[in-house]
C-alpha cells in the first residue's frame, strides 16, 4: 500500500520560484575559536531549480603551504634532488624580474618570462614554450616541457601556464563578491576561469590523471593552482618582481617533481608505437569477413563458440577508436593505455585500451554562461548571474569514460568504465561493481557480467582536505578564503573507481527497426530490474535511454535448429543505486541523474523518498522517448513534443505535457488546448492503418501513472475507470477486445490501481500481452527530427498519404508487404528490416524521410510537365527564346579561323627555333672540349 502524501491541492498549480541566492564567500579564521556565520541552505526542494551538476568549490591557502603539500622538496642527496641556483645571480635575477613586469604594460608577459627561464635557467632541463593562438586576445597560454622527454605530450605530465591581462580569482581574494566594485573586467575574468576549467576537462578526458596544475600570471603577480575532481584550490599571488626568489623557489621544485606528483596515475602505463601491446591492438582492429553479425534473426555461419570471432560492431566501435576518432578533444591524439585493476586476490589484471567512446561532450557553446532565468524568475542581468559563473563548469565531477578493452589474459574485447565515485559517507549506495556481482551470483538476467572492479589504492580527491573545521565571516585577519555555490551543503570527496564488464552493448535507438523490437528489449530491462528489488532491496535511481541497451545473443533457434542472433535488453550503470524505500533527504551529490526521464513526484518534491512507482514511471517514459522519435503516430513536429513533455523552456521538468497526463490520464499530441490523444499506428500488408499493440500499452501505462498521482494527491476517494477511457474512442482502429468492453463501465478506486505500481507484475503482464499481440505492421519511420517532420496524412488519416510514406522507407513494400509471406523472409527476417544495417546501423534511417526544401521551391513532378510550355512566360530576351537548342560544339563558328584549321598543335621538333645556333647545337660539349678559360695577370 502506498503511503499519503502531504501535498496540498493548492500545490498542483505550480507557483513560480523564488530566486536562489547569490553564492556567498566565507573566509576562514584559524587562529579564532570564534564560530559566527550563516549556513548554507538545504538544497532546494522546488520542482523548478533541477540539479544536474554538482558545483564548483575554490580554496584558497597560502604559498607555502601549496608548495610543502603538493610541490615537495625532496631529500638533498634523494635522485631527483637537485642544488640550488647560486645565490650570486639573484640580483641579476632581480633586476631582469623587474625588467619583465615593466615591459608587461597591462599585457600578459609571456616572451618575456619565458626569456627570463631561459636565461636565468631557473627550470634546468624544461622550456617554457608559448602557444600563439590558443587564448582570445592578447592571452596566451605556456607550457613548461621536458626537454629530453620523447614522449608524447598525452603520456607526459603537462604544466599549464596561464598569461592574462587581470587576475581570475580577484573576486576570491578579499571580501564577498558583491562587495567587490564592478571595473568592467568581470565577464574577463569568468571567461579566463572557463578557460582554464576547459582546459584541465581536456586533460582529464586524454589522460589518467589524480590532478592538474596551472600556473597563473598576470601583471607581476604570479599564483598557483591545483584542480581535482572535488574543486580548485589555488595560492595567494606574489609579487615576483618584488619577490624574485619566490619565482625562483617555483621553478626548482618543479624541475625535481616525479610523474606521480604532477598527477599521473601510476596504473595507467602508455602504449607507443612499436610494442607488443600496440601490435596486439592493431591486430584485434582489423575487420574479419567471418564476425557474427548483430542483426537480430541473423543465422550464424561456422563456429559460434571461435573465440577469435566477435560481433561485427564490437570490433568496428573499437576500430573507429583508435583510427578514426574525429571528436576532440582527440583529433589527431593517439593515445594508448595499459590500465591495472586490482583483483579480490590480491593481484592485477591488465587491459588495453585506445580513446574513450564516451565522455563529457566539449562543443559547449564558450558563451553558455549561467543563466539564472533558466532555473528561476530572476532577470538575465541580476547580481545572480553576474555572481554565479560557477555554473560555467558545472559539469559532472565524475570524469565519466568508458571504453571498449583487451583483456590482456583471453584477448577478448571487453568493456572498462574508469570513472570516480563518491565515497559512501551514508552508506546509501553501494559500488557498481558490488551490486552487479551479487545480480550475477543471484542469476538475475539482462544485467552486465562483472570482470573486476576496484577503487584504485591512494587516489583520491583532496581538496576537501584543506577545508579548516572553523568557518566564520570574512575579516581583515583571515588566513584562507573559500567560495562555494549556495546549493553545496557539503564539500565531496571522491575516489577513482575501475570496473570491467564482459558485453559490449548497443544503443537502442541505432538498430531497432520495429516497436516490438522496442518493446521487449524495454521489458527484458524492468524484469532485471524486478530481480534486483527482490534480490537486494534496491532500486536503480537512474532510468534513462542513455541506460538501456541491447546486447545480441546467440541461441539455438527452435523453428530452424539453426544459431540465431537475438537481441535482449540489458540494464546497465549502478552506479546512482539505492535502497528501496529510503526516506532520507538525498545529498547534493546523489542528485546528478538524467532529470527528463524522473517521475513527475519526485521531480516536483524531492524530500519524498524514491519508491518503485517512480522508477517504473520512468521506464514509461523512456518508451515514450523512443516511440515519438522513431516509431509511426499522430505526432507532427516530435522535436516540439519532447520539449513540452521532457524539458521546458525554463528548464522546469515538471513540465506542461507531464502536467497534463497526472491530471486527466492520457498523452496530447498539441498544447493549448490539449484535445488529440496521441496514438501510435502501424501498416498492414495492404497499407492499411491500423491499431499497434504500443499503443495501447502506452495508454495503460500513462492511466496507471495518473492513478499513482490521484493517490499521492488526496483524491484516493473519487472512483476511477478500470481502464483508459481512450480505449473506447476506436474510431479509426477496430473494436475494443471483449475484456476491455466488460472493463469500461467498470469503476475503482485510485488505490486499487496504484497498488499495481508497487510492484513489476502488472507492469510486467502489460508488456507480455503486447508482445503476444500479432505484430505484422509496418510503424517504424526513422527518426524524426525538427526538419525531418512526417506528413499529417501518415497518421492515418490518408491511407494513401500513408502509403507514400510507407513506399519511402521500402520501395518493395507494394510487392513484399510482409517478411513473413517472403520465401526467403524465414532466412532473413533480420535483413529483411534493415539490409545494411550491419555495415551502417545508425545511418539506416537517413533514407527514409528527406527533409523539406529550405528555400520553399517544390519541384514539378512529371506529370505536371507536359503541356508546360504554354504557361511559360516569355522570355526576356527574345533572340536566346527563338533559338531552341543551342549548336553542338561541331556546328559552332570557330572564333580564330587559323586556329580552327590547325588540327593540332605542333610538336617540340616540328615548332622552329628562336636561336638558329641553340637549335644546331644538339648538347653542350663535355668539359675536357672547352676552351681554357683565361688566366688573370700575375696568377
Amino acid at each position: 500500500m502506498l503511503s499519503l502524501s502531504r501535498a496540498s491541492p493548492e500545490a498542483l498549480k505550480l507557483p513560480p520560484p523564488p530566486p536562489p541566492p547569490p553564492p556567498l564567500l566565507y573566509a576562514i579564521q584559524t587562529t579564532s575559536t570564534c564560530i559566527t556565520h550563516s549556513p548554507i541552505p538545504p538544497f532546494s526542494t522546488n520542482h523548478c531549480v533541477p540539479m544536474v551538476a554538482l558545483p564548483k568549490t575554490y580554496i584558497r591557502i597560502p604559498q607555502k603551504r601549496f608548495l610543502d603539500k603538493f610541490w615537495p622538496a625532496p631529500a638533498p642527496g634523494s635522485p631527483h634532488y637537485k642544488a640550488k641556483t647560486r645565490r650570486g645571480k639573484f640580483p641579476t635575477l632581480a633586476v631582469a624580474a623587474k625588467a619583465v613586469a615593466k615591459s608587461a604594460k597591462g599585457k600578459p608577459p609571456a616572451d618575456a618570462l619565458a626569456k627570463l627561464v631561459r636565461d636565468q635557467k631557473l627550470a634546468p632541463g624544461l622550456k617554457l614554450v608559448i602557444s600563439v593562438g590558443t587564448a582570445k586576445g592578447d592571452d596566451r597560454w605556456g607550457q613548461l616541457v621536458a626537454v629530453q622527454d620523447n614522449r608524447p605530450s598525452w603520456a607526459r605530465p603537462q604544466i599549464f601556464v596561464r598569461f592574462c591581462s587581470h587576475d581570475p580569482f580577484r573576486e576570491l581574494e578579499g571580501p564577498p563578491m558583491d562587495k567587490w566594485p564592478r571595473d568592467g573586467h568581470d565577464g574577463y575574468r569568468k571567461e579566463v576561469r572557463f578557460d582554464i576549467t576547459t582546459k584541465v576537462r581536456e586533460l582529464f578526458t586524454v589522460q589518467f590523471l589524480t590532478a592538474a596544475y596551472v600556473i597563473i600570471v598576470h601583471d607581476s603577480f604570479i599564483r598557483l593552482s591545483r584542480w581535482d575532481r572535488a574543486g580548485t584550490a589555488f595560492s595567494r599571488r606574489a609579487d615576483y618582481a618584488a619577490n624574485p626568489s619566490f619565482l625562483a623557489e617555483v621553478f626548482w621544485r618543479l624541475t625535481m617533481l616525479t610523474d606521480i606528483q604532477l598527477g599521473m596515475d601510476p596504473t595507467a602505463t602508455p602504449i607507443l608505437p612499436g610494442s607488443e601491446e600496440y601490435d596486439l591492438m592493431e591486430r584485434l582492429s582489423v575487420p574479419r569477413a567471418d564476425d557474427f553479425p548483430y542483426d537480430e534473426g541473423a543465422i550464424i555461419e561456422g563456429d559460434p563458440d571461435d573465440p577469435s570471432r566477435m560481433f561485427k560492431y564490437v570490433r568496428e566501435k573499437f576500430d573507429k577508436s583508435l583510427h578514426k576518432c574525429q571528436k576532440a578533444p582527440f583529433v589527431g591524439v593517439d593515445s594508448r593505455w595499459k590500465l591495472s585493476v586490482p583483483t579480490e586476490d590480491g593481484g592485477t589484471r591488465e587491459f588495453l585500451v585506445g580513446p574513450p567512446f564516451y565522455y563529457s561532450d566539449f562543443d559547449r557553446p564558450r558563451d553558455s554562461d549561467f543563466d539564472c532565468s533558466r532555473y528561476s524568475a530572476c532577470d538575465s542581468d541580476c547580481d545572480h548571474s553576474r555572481d554565479n559563473d560557477f555554473d560555467r563548469s558545472r559539469d559532472d565531477p565524475r570524469n565519466g569514460r568508458t571504453y571498449i578493452a583487451i583483456d590482456c589474459t583471453t584477448e577478448k574485447l571487453v568493456f572498462l568504465k574508469d570513472a570516480w565515485r563518491f565515497k559512501d559517507v551514508d552508506y546509501l549506495t553501494e559500488r557498481e561493481g558490488l551490486v552487479l556481482k551479487q545480480l550475477n551470483d543471484a542469476g538475475v538476467p539482462h544485467v552486465p557480467t562483472l570482470l573486476c572492479e576496484a577503487e584504485l589504492p591512494g587516489q583520491q580527491t583532496k581538496t576537501q582536505l584543506l577545508l579548516p573545521d572553523v568557518q566564520c565571516w570574512w575579516s581583515k585577519e583571515d588566513t584562507e578564503v573559500f567560495a562555494v555555490d549556495p546549493r553545496l551543503t557539503d564539500v565531496v570527496e571522491l575516489h577513482h573507481y575501475r570496473m570491467v564488464v564482459s558485453e559490449v552493448c548497443f544503443a537502442i535507438e541505432t538498430c531497432f527497426k520495429t516497436g516490438r523490437q522496442l518493446v521487449s528489449t524495454m521489458r527484458d530491462a524492468i524484469f532485471a530490474h524486478s530481480r534486483a528489488v527482490e534480490v537486494l532491496g534496491r532500486l536503480h535511481c537512474d532510468i534513462s535511454p542513455g541506460n538501456i541497451m541491447a546486447y545480441p545473443k546467440i541461441e539455438v533457434s527452435a523453428e530452424t535448429g539453426k544459431p540465431t542472433v537475438r537481441w535482449e535488453g540489458m540494464l546497465i550503470d549502478w552506479e546512482l543505486n539505492r535502497r528501496v524505500r529510503e526516506h532520507r533527504l538525498q545529498p547534493s551529490r546523489r542528485l546528478l541523474r538524467t532529470w527528463q526521464f524522473v517521475s513527475y513526484q519526485f521531480a516536483y518534491d524531492r524530500r519524498k523518498g524514491l519508491t518503485t512507482a517512480d522508477e517504473l514511471e520512468s521506464f514509461f517514459y523512456v518508451l515514450l522517448y523512443h516511440a515519438i522519435w522513431y516509431l509511426r503516430s499522430n505526432i507532427t513536429d516530435a522535436a516540439d513534443f519532447d520539449s513540452n513533455f521532457y524539458e521546458h523552456e525554463d528548464g522546469n521538468y515538471s513540465t506542461p505535457g507531464k502536467l497534463h497526463l497526472m491530471h486527466y490520464g492520457w498523452i496530447s499530441v498539441d498544447q493549448r488546448p490539449a484535445t488529440t490523444p496521441l496514438e501510435f499506428t502501424g501498416l498492414d500488408d495492404r497499407n492499411n492503418v491500423t491499431c499497434t499493440p504500443l499503443d495501447n500499452l502506452v495508454k495503460h501505462l500513462a492511466w496507471l501513472c495518473h492513478a499513482v498521482w490521484r493517490f499521492e494527491s488526496h483524491l484516493w476517494n473519487e472512483a476511477m475507470n478500470a481502464v483508459p477511457p481512450s480505449l473506447n474512442d476506436q474510431s479509426r482502429k477496430g473494436c475494443p477486445s471483449p475484456s476491455e468492453k466488460a472493463n469500461a463501465a467498470k469503476m475503482i478506486m485510485p488505490s486499487e490501481l496504484a497498488e499495481k505500481m508497487d510492484s513489476h507484475s502488472a507492469v510486467l503482464k502489460l508488456f507480455d500481452d503486447a508482445l503476444k499481440e500479432p505484430w505484422t505492421m509496418n510503424d517504424y519511420v526513422g527518426h524524426r527530427n525538427k526538419s525531418n517532420l512526417v506528413d499529417a496524412k501518415s497518421d492515418g488519416r490518408d491511407p494513401d498519404g500513408a502509403k507514400k510514406l510507407a513506399d519511402a522507407q521500402d520501395p518493395d513494400s507494394a510487392k513484399k508487404p510482409e517478411n513473413a509471406q517472403d520465401p526467403d523472409g524465414a532466412k532473413k527476417p533480420a535483413d529483411a528490416q534493415c539490409p545494411d544495417s550491419a555495415k551502417k546501423p545508425a545511418d539506416a534511417a537517413e533514407n527514409v524521410l528527406q527533409p523539406m526544401k529550405v528555400d520553399g521551391r517544390k519541384r514539378a513532378k512529371p506529370s505536371e510537365t507536359k503541356g508546360a510550355e504554354t504557361l511559360k512566360p516569355p522570355r526576356r530576351n527574345p533572340v536566346r527564346a527563338a533559338r531552341k537548342g543551342g549548336p553542338s560544339p561541331d556546328e559552332r563558328p570557330a572564333r580564330n579561323p587559323v586556329r580552327a584549321v590547325r588540327e593540332r598543335a605542333p610538336s617540340p621538333d616540328e615548332r622552329p627555333a628562336r636561336n638558329p645556333v641553340r637549335a644546331v647545337r644538339k648538347r653542350a660539349p663535355p668539359l675536357d672540349e672547352r676552351p681554357a678559360k683565361r688566366r688573370r695577370r700575375g696568377t
